[in-house]
Parts: C-alpha cells; sequence; structure tokens
C-alpha cells in the first residue's frame, strides 16, 4: 500500500527500529537505486543529514523483495555512528510507504512497519519518489 500525504507526521518512529531491520542478502539484484536520499538522526530534524543509497532489491533465488538505506562510505568514515543508522526491510514486513510532498522542502518516504514500528523518513535531496513508486508497483 502506498499513501501519498501532503505534510509529515514526525511522531512514532525511531531511529534504528531493530524490529523487521534484517540485513538484505548481498547477493540481491538492485532494481532500482537512489544515491541522494538521506536520514535525519534526531527527530525534531534539526540533525546533520546523513546520505546514502536507498534501492529496492529482489533475491534472485526466492523472488523476495526488499528495500534497504545504506550510508555512503564517506559518511561513515567523517561520522563513525552513521553506519548503525543502515536499515533494510523485507517488503512483506512493511505494512505502507507514505509519500510526503511538501509544498516547500525536500520530498520524503516514511516506511511504516507491520509491527508498527517505522523507520526514520528518507528524504528524496535530488528527487525520484516518482521512480521509486513506480518500481515499487512492480513487487
Amino acid at each position: 500500500e502506498v499513501a501519498d500525504e501532503g505534510t509529515p507526521d514526525r511522531n512514532g518512529y525511531g531511529v534504528g527500529s531493530k524490529a523487521l531491520n534484517l540485513p538484505c542478502p548481498p547477493s540481491a539484484l538492485v532494481v532500482w537505486s537512489n544515491k541522494q536520499v538521506y536520514i535525519q538522526v534526531k527527530e525534531d530534524g534539526s540533525g546533520i543529514p546523513i546520505f546514502g543509497e536507498f534501492s529496492l532489491r529482489v533475491e534472485q533465488e526466492t523472488g523476495v523483495a526488499w528495500v534497504s538505506w545504506q550510508p555512503h562510505d564517506d559518511e561513515t568514515e567523517h561520522r563513525g555512528d552513521a553506519s548503525k543508522y543502515a536499515l533494510s526491510s523485507r517488503l512483506c514486513h512493511i505494512h505502507s510507504f507514505r509519500l510526503v510532498r511538501p509544498s516547500m522542502g525536500t520530498p520524503q518516504v516514511l516506511v511504516n512497519l507491520r509491527s508498527g514500528g517505522t523507520h526514520p523518513p528518507l528524504f528524496f535531496h535530488s528527487g525520484g519518489v516518482n521512480e521509486f513508486k513506480s518500481c515499487l508497483a512492480e513487487y
């Protein structure tokens, strides 16, 4: 399910949600990615953004689809804690994606898990929300 919202709701998510933050198998094929997606490490949006790659991946053997966000290597080098914010979830563990397109500001995607938790918002610095939505519709 993809909900398209106009304003963000920052209540109820937590950075480093461990409920379904399983490692995506390295053999999974990347079917879509955007290397200009960042997260804010403070829930109030005052933190420094951490840039990384957000991707949709599929395990070739099983057909299981995943979403994954990994900080860029240079982010981890300069901010030793950046790797702890990496996230990945199987699509079957995700309840919905909430697309937020503010009239001013950066489009973002909120990942709502079936467990009731959420991953931190993913901000699409250079666009790509529509491409993600189109690719996601195939899975």
